[in-house]
């Protein structure tokens, strides 16, 4: 390199640092752009590396939380405290495996059942015959209140509230009706 344009070259040099060291800012929380100033700057970085070397020595790392995570006594600890929710996704999926497994095995007469129904309902709509539910009686069997729907609910977006409050019970029959009627 000719000599003239060393003085250029190590202007240069700072620049560049300078520049690099902007975009470092947000983490060291430094940033500098004369030459004069990087000597301090060098010091401050280092200092931030330092202390930033400590804090990740001071915490666990990836293996350590692993190995904290899956300690038997850990589990045992989470499993006691999810007892019921466990017993309950259980209970749900073993339900869908027993409806999927049913359905699978005995569509031909679930498909007469529900055609049948339809055409109860139909008759009934054409006032061919006539049905009477006891509402009151049915509630009260399910133990239902009859004000617990809000005004205006319908069926529908009372049976998705209920979904979303029990998203895992749900999701855990979804799967239990699908391998049940996978193998059925």
């Amino acid at each position: 390199m000719p000599a003239f344009f060393l003085p250029y070259y190590k202007d240069f040099l700072a620049r560049k640092l300078a520049f690099q060291l902007y975009f470092i800012k947000d983490r060291c929380m430094i940033g500098f752009s004369t030459r004069r100033e990087s000597m301090v700057g060098n010091q401050a970085v280092n200092q931030a590396a330092n202390n930033a070397a400590e804090k990740a020595a001071a915490q666990p790392g990836f293996l350590a939380k692993m190995k904290d995570m899956l300690r038997f006594d850990n589990l045992v600890q989470k499993i006691k405290d999810s007892r019921s929710m466990i017993m309950d996704i259980a209970l749900y999926g073993g339900l869908g495996f027993l409806s999927g497994f049913l359905l699978r095995k005995y569509s031909a007469y679930i498909a007469v059942f529900i055609l049948f129904v339809v055409s109860v309902i139909l008759l009934q709509q054409f006032e061919v015959i006539s049905i009477a539910i006891n509402w009151a009686k049915v509630n009260e069997l399910f133990g239902i209140q009859p004000g617990a729907a809000g005004v205006g609910d319908t069926a529908l977006t009372v049976l998705w509230e209920w979904v979303k409050a029990n998203l895992a019970i749900v999701v855990s029959y979804v799967i239990g009706f699908l391998i049940g009627l996978r193998m059925g």
